[in-house]
């Protein structure tokens, strides 16, 4: 097949998504032009980002489009003259408005999910970016179809299940060997994820607590981006773990955050919400031990031989919800200490290699083709 030209649009170009699009664009043996708008106003981008965006596609004329979940794909179409509102599509979803958590006090919006909804339906294909997050929206999506008043839409979903598979994000970040402690050395704890309400900053904090509480040895480097609104959780743990802190804030350049990542030993996290785990896949690339919540997508970043203590564990309530990843944290530092450690970093290595663009781009090359030919794949 000759190059296509593929046009990638955008509409809410966080840094995650436009790493994505620039990670794609480099792997693929097609031509990609991309076309974002900044990642703020969520809300606007999907109710007015199809608006702004036509124009790029009546003057590209594109081979295939390449949306992201933030783009009302239904509108586009709808507003592109006749003759190019049949342009093949694929949608990217990083997220979907139907299981992501809101914040405490607010209420769902189900519009926004059902513009989801419409976007796949007017797609050639549509991808989520793990196996959690695919079943997870197509449960929510039939639960919804199903209680529509007055129609019974229950066959649509048959339509969105038909067209949805799962193609994971893709990294660059080349793989690392996980750096052993010595007897008496701290371990760095690494937080590499976005200081926001859904990563539960404020369960990190109580973790810390509790292995100070322990006397369990740790360092800090607090990295991931942080936005206007800094958590309280983050400035209690700047004031009251500053002796323990190596590094706090966000990384200037991507080197630099791969060389802080490098730098670490245990990656963190507590959060409540993780279609994907970039930041997770990074940490593990980068050699860091991981001690992650045994449930959203973090599994699927594993080798099945992983999938237990210390790398997962089960979130319990009360008191136990501290003690189960202090418990880990504490494992990860024995197999830092351990003769297995080099086995363990191998296998790790080997099994996150299907995420690294020079073999992942071809998986994404496979789907562009098989929809601007319009066959099954």
């Amino acid at each position: 097949m000759d190059k296509l030209r593929v046009l990638a649009l955008e509409p809410y170009a966080a840094a995650s998504h436009a790493s994505f699009l620039e990670g794609l664009a480099a792997a693929s043996r097609h031509d990609f032009t991309i076309q974002t708008l900044p990642a703020r106003l969520w809300k606007w981008r999907m109710r007015t980002s199809a608006l702004g965006m036509v124009e790029h596609v009546v003057r590209e004329k594109p081979d295939v489009l390449f949306a992201s979940d933030f783009l009302n794909l239904a509108e586009l179409r709808a507003l592109l003259p006749p003759e190019l509102r049949s342009i093949p599509a694929v949608t990217y979803f990083h997220e979907n408005q139907l299981t992501y958590p809101v914040r405490e006090g607010e209420r769902p919006d189900v519009h926004h999910g059902l513009t989801n909804i419409h976007s796949i339906l007017c797609s050639d294909r549509t991808l989520f970016n793990s196996v959690y997050h695919r079943d997870g929206f197509l449960a929510a999506a039939k639960e919804l179809l199903e209680r529509v008043p007055d129609l019974d839409l229950s066959n649509w979903h048959v339509q969105l299940e038909e067209g949805s598979t799962v193609l994971g994000l893709g990294t660059d970040v080349p793989a690392s060997a996980m750096r052993p402690l010595q007897h008496d050395e701290a371990p760095i704890l690494v937080w590499n994820h976005r200081w926001e309400y859904d990563k539960k900053p404020d369960a990190f904090l109580a973790l810390l607590t509790e292995l100070e509480r322990r006397a369990t040895p740790f360092r800090l480097s607090l990295l991931g981006m942080r936005f206007r609104g800094v958590p309280d959780a983050l400035l209690e743990i700047e004031s009251r773990f500053a002796d323990r802190i190596v590094t706090s804030g966000f990384a200037a350049t991507k080197d630099d955050y791969v060389n802080e990542l490098r730098r670490g030993h245990i990656l963190v996290s507590t959060s409540s919400h993780e279609f994907f785990g970039l930041s997770s896949l990074e940490g593990i690339r980068c050699g860091l031990l991981p001690v992650l919540p045994n449930d959203l997508a973090y599994p699927e970043l594993l080798p099945a031989e992983l999938r237990r203590a210390p790398f997962l564990y089960d979130r319990e309530e009360g008191e136990a919800g501290v003690a189960a990843p202090a418990d880990a944290v504490q494992l990860a530092i024995e197999v830092l200490r351990g003769e297995a450690l080099g086995a363990t970093s191998r296998a790790l290595a080997a099994f996150t290699r299907q995420f690294e663009w020079r073999v992942h781009g071809s998986k994404f090359d496979a789907v562009l083709e098989a929809v601007a030919l319009r066959t099954p794949n």
